[in-house]
């Protein structure tokens, strides 16, 4: 009986052991130690975002401090994230609170946010970053890497006109390509 058990141990450490995952480690060298800057926010219809009578298909047209987005990567699989300087500032006047964007002088709190980073294949990166502005939930994107370029596509609630009326952005669901190039 106790070498039927000692046989079973065998087997199952043998077992364990010799399993190993169909996922071979992934180069990620491309993408680490160097900083990926943002170079164009573009969306599929254009919008005024500054309200200077100019709609645009590229954010960055809008606001510059929109290029401040960046992301970069290290060798043991961190990520740190800086974001942009665009704030929303909302005005109370009364009973009325009104909307408009513009470029922060400082950086935006939390200016740069942690978290980590794996290799789905050759070409998709899956990040996780920690949001500390919502006490510790994180979010998870993809990027797609090709020909030194990192793109990020999103489908998010965005402003796509101004209510003159109300004060306020009127906004859609709209798809969002973020493009990075390395610093």
């Amino acid at each position: 009986m106790k070498k039927i058990k000692l046989l079973i141990k065998i087997l199952i450490v043998i077992f364990i052991t010799s399993c190993s995952s169909d996922d071979s480690e992934i180069d990620s060298s491309f993408i680490t130690d160097y900083s990926w800057k943002l170079i164009n926010y573009n969306l599929l219809q254009p919008v005024d975002l500054n309200l200077d009578g100019i709609a645009s298909l590229d954010m960055t047209e809008e606001f510059d401090c929109i290029k401040d987005e960046s992301f970069s990567f290290n060798s043991i699989d961190q990520l740190f994230y800086t974001h942009s300087n665009l704030v929303l500032i909302l005005t109370n006047g009364g009973d009325v609170v009104t909307e408009r964007y513009e470029c922060s002088e400082g950086p935006v709190y939390p200016f740069i946010r942690t978290g980590y980073f794996r290799m789905i294949n050759e070409n998709t990166i899956e990040i996780t970053i920690d949001d500390i502005l919502s006490n510790g939930n994180i979010f998870v994107l993809e990027l797609e890497y090709e020909n030194f370029i990192l793109t990020q596509t999103i489908t998010a609630n965005y402003p796509v006109s101004y209510n003159q009326d109300t004060g306020t952005y009127n906004r859609e669901s709209l798809v969002i390509e973020k493009v990075f190039i390395r610093d």
